[in-house]
């Protein structure tokens, strides 16, 4: 088996996805990818701009923002997805990632 890492990406970047920083203790998806032995956070994507230059500090510039989740897709190639949106949105992503081939971790 390769020791590569697992190409990861996170779309939706709230509580869930990024801003859930309480302790020591990593427990947002961004994080745990990112300090994972085993995955690699490549890119997140999420509609508010704003939360670019927070993430980029963060992650010391190792992993891209994208306001956009096709330019994520196209660009990073993830092996696996999670889709941190709020329950309302989550068909919306769907649909826009319907026909790739990738593995997902599907949140509400």
């Amino acid at each position: 088996m390769p020791n590569s890492k697992i190409k990861a990406c996170v779309i939706g970047l709230g509580n869930i996805g990024f801003n859930n920083v309480s302790n020591k203790y990593h427990r947002n998806h961004c994080d745990n990818y990112f300090y994972s032995n085993y995955f690699s956070l490549v890119g997140a994507s999420d509609i508010n701009k704003s939360l670019s230059k927070k993430f980029t500090n963060r992650y010391k510039n190792k992993s891209m923002f994208f306001d956009s989740i096709n330019k994520m897709l196209l660009t990073c190639d993830p092996e696996i997805i999670s889709i941190c949106v709020p329950s309302n949105q989550t068909l919306k992503v769907l649909k826009k990632i319907k026909n790739i081939n990738k593995y997902f971790l599907f949140l509400e």
